[in-house]
């Protein structure tokens, strides 16, 4: 199967490994997340911690994503946050469940075959060829190891292994396919009655005492939250742009100290020999190879055409710019002249050596002409340096004067803004709406102990610091404020109650041989008749056919019923006729249901899997806020 696997890996399974392992790129260095230290456990499963970080940083990469579709000033709000969260988190549980069964059924994939899927993705690859260099590169700028990476491809690669396993061995048999083109062809009628819970809206009377008990037993659902307002200090980079002013002189320093970012790189044209080598080899094989690279190296010092070497060997001519270059290559290349030889040095491909044919040293970039670039780069340098500093001295006042922003304000010349009162789940718009500002404003340093906030950062080049103003203390609203609510709330449950009965009374007179023409006499209700419907109908009544085709067929003196739920009604539906199909040979829309059947039913087949390892599976889940143990 693996290897069907690595010969498919440009297909649909390369895709979506390789997408996301590039969007990992793109969004967060993921070593980060798997050496997240100990925090804040907010789940266990079969005695494995999902931490808190594990689970800010998965959201962290959905909310960078969407930043990156929506530009940077894009935020959730405070419930769609909630619900992100608790998504992400269930599937962390789910793909730790997955994981642990799988490891227990004895899967696993072979270190050669994990490499061989590396070394086919592009991302790593160079002139078509896997590139131990680039992936040594890519490694490295996102501080993440070999070792972690691997074991997140093996990860991937498992799942997919385990789902192809199941769903690619699933098949229906001849009479199955049979009994299904029977559904396709047949048409059906029935009837039904809709009881709407609304008719027993007038009868029902709730009394005071009723009122009064349910007030008493939910209160929580009558509680006001608690409310706050804020002050706060915002500091943006936007505001200290105009106290950058380089004259002149500090430009041209700047472009003499930083030349090299205003010159072309240096570059090498180089003969590139190769003597191909297993990453795996033995150690015999391994000197063997030493000396022959040497002995090479040695012929062509000795002036020898490097055309006429072994032919074991193979030989390119490229140029090669700085960053191009590993820092171990660029130690030797850097020392060579024109026409002299590297020493020899092994890569994934084997062992190498360089002859340099031509150098284009780096040169650099008269100051007129690039004098603007210079004064954007020394202004973005000048304005962090100001950033910092002006960051520093604002967390300094604020934590040496930690009651009070005025003094803070009155340094810095920023002014002192307020925030109307808010709740837990923040605001819907402004600086209320930011989860930062929220979870911090309602920490127990803020608001119990009533200090300043250390800094928050809320946007790129801006930070806030705040402390409480105003707090309103959650309160439980008199049951005058909430009658309405509670007789409305209990009129509900009784009426769908007396609704949900109607319809069972309605389906068991069915059942017991009544009419329809007597049960609308004797209810006013109306009998609606639907006729010829087809499987999979679409429109009005698709919910009802799909019903209908749920029924078995009607027999002498056994009928064939069902409620159905509509959302705020019910329908009581009877299967009258069903009738053999006539077509002779199924349509294409049968023919290709047909055909994608031993797919489907697979794809069952693994979800089912998959809802078994959940159900057996020892999950705690505890809450962030309220530090809760929930049991699933």
């Amino acid at each position: 199967m693996l290897q069907a696997m690595r010969d498919k890996i440009q297909g649909l399974v390369a895709g979506v490994i390789a997408g996301l392992i590039a969007l990992t790129f793109v969004l967060w260095g993921v070593q980060n997340y798997l050496q997240s230290g100990t925090s804040n456990v907010v789940a266990k499963v079969n005695g494995q911690e999902i931490t808190q970080e594990q689970l800010r940083l998965a959201y962290e990469r959905v909310k960078r994503n969407e930043m990156l579709r929506f530009g940077p000033g894009f935020s959730f709000d405070q419930k769609v946050q909630a619900k992100i969260k608790q998504d992400i988190l269930q599937q962390l549980i789910k793909q730790e469940v997955i994981y642990r069964a799988e490891t227990k059924m004895g899967l696993e994939i072979g270190r050669n075959q994990l490499g061989a899927v590396v070394a086919s993705m592009p991302i790593f690859q160079s002139n078509g060829r896997f590139s131990p260099e680039r992936f040594g590169q890519l490694m490295s700028g996102l501080f993440y190891s070999e070792q972690t990476f691997f074991a997140e491809m093996e990860r991937s690669l498992l799942r997919v292994q385990l789902e192809k396993g199941v769903a690619g061995s699933s098949f229906v048999l001849p009479n199955e396919i049979s009994a299904i083109k029977n559904i396709f062809k047949q048409s059906r009628d029935f009837g039904y009655f809709i009881v709407s819970p609304e008719r027993f809206s007038k009868m029902v009377q709730i009394s005071p005492d009723e009122i009064k008990q349910y007030y008493e037993k939910h209160q929580n659902d009558f509680l006001l939250p608690e409310k706050i307002s804020i002050q706060y200090l915002e500091l943006s980079s936007n505001d200290l742009q105009s106290t950058v002013k380089p004259t002149e002189e500090q430009l041209l320093q700047f472009y003499k100290s930083h030349i090299d970012s205003f010159s072309t790189q240096k570059k090498w044209q180089v003969t590139k020999v190769l003597l191909p080598l297993s990453f795996k080899a033995d150690a015999k094989s391994i000197e063997s190879s030493k000396n022959k690279i040497n002995g090479i190296v040695s012929q062509v010092n000795e002036g020898k055409d490097i055309s006429t070497l072994s032919s074991e060997v193979k030989v390119s001519t490229i140029w090669l710019s700085r960053n191009e270059l590993s820092q171990e290559i660029f130690v030797h290349l850097d020392k060579l002249a024109v026409g002299q030889v590297s020493v020899p040095f092994r890569t994934k491909e084997g062992y190498n050596f360089l002859k340099v044919l031509a150098i284009e040293p780096a040169k650099a970039t008269p100051y007129a002409k690039v004098a603007d670039k210079v004064k954007q780069l020394y202004k973005r340098q000048q304005l962090t340096h100001a950033v910092t500093e002006a960051n520093d001295r604002l967390a300094d006042l604020v934590y040496t004067n930690s009651d009070t922003l005025e003094p803070a304000a009155k340094e810095l010349g920023l002014k002192i803004k307020t925030s109307e009162l808010f709740t837990s789940e923040g605001g819907k718009a402004g600086i209320t709406a930011n989860n930062k500002v929220v979870k911090t404003s309602f920490s127990d340093t803020v608001l119990k102990q009533r200090y300043n906030s250390n800094l928050i950062e809320i946007g790129s080049g801006s930070v806030v610091v705040l402390r409480v103003k105003d707090h309103i203390p959650e309160t439980l609203q008199p049951l005058e404020k909430v009658r309405g609510i509670i007789t409305e709330r209990l009129k509900r449950q009784i009426v769908e109650k007396k609704g949900s009965d109607f319809a069972n009374e309605l389906l068991q007179a069915l059942h017991d041989g009544k009419t329809q023409a007597q049960l609308a006499s004797q209810y006013g209700l109306v009998w609606n008749k639907v006729l010829g419907v087809k499987y999979g109908q679409s429109g009005a009544n698709a919910k009802l056919i799909e019903a209908s085709f749920g029924l078995a067929k009607p027999k002498d003196k056994v009928v064939s019923a069902v409620i159905v739920e509509l959302g705020d009604s019910y329908a009581v539906l009877r299967l009258d006729k069903v009738y053999a199909g006539q077509l002779s040979k199924e349509t294409t829309k049968a023919q290709n249901a047909l055909k994608s059947l031993p797919e489907v039913w697979g794809q069952f087949e693994y979800q089912t899997l998959i809802n078994n390892f959940m159900h057996r599976a020892k999950i705690k889940i505890f809450s962030e806020v309220e530090d809760k143990q929930a049991n699933v």
